[in-house]
């Protein structure tokens, strides 16, 4: 079975398609930046940046109001993986919302 982050229209839902938890998604939002600041490799930086901005674009702000907060703490770090995670989350933001902006 297949899982999905976000379904646009739940009556148009595939049969073997269901949402992810609403407990593991806050485990996600939890966890990315912080697996962002470890991560070992660009390619898996890469899927994680990806993973965020899906993240970004369905639950922020309405339902992960502290992300500007937990991204200024990776900027201030002095931990400059940490620096680069929140570069990294800070394009994702921008990428996430120019698509909004772009398509109004």
């Amino acid at each position: 079975m297949a899982t999905s982050y976000f379904v646009a229209d739940p009556s148009r839902q595939r049969p073997d398609q269901a949402p992810i938890a609403q407990s593991d998604r806050d485990a996600l939002k939890t966890s990315i930046l912080r697996l962002l600041a470890t991560s070992p490799s660009r390619s898996i930086t890469g899927q994680l940046s990806a993973t965020l901005k899906t993240l970004v674009a369905h639950d922020f702000p309405e339902n992960w109001p502290n992300l500007l907060n937990e991204v200024k703490a990776l900027l201030i770090s002095h931990e400059i993986r940490e620096v680069g995670a929140g570069c990294v989350a800070t394009v994702e933001v921008v990428r996430a919302f120019r698509c909004v902006l772009l398509d109004n």
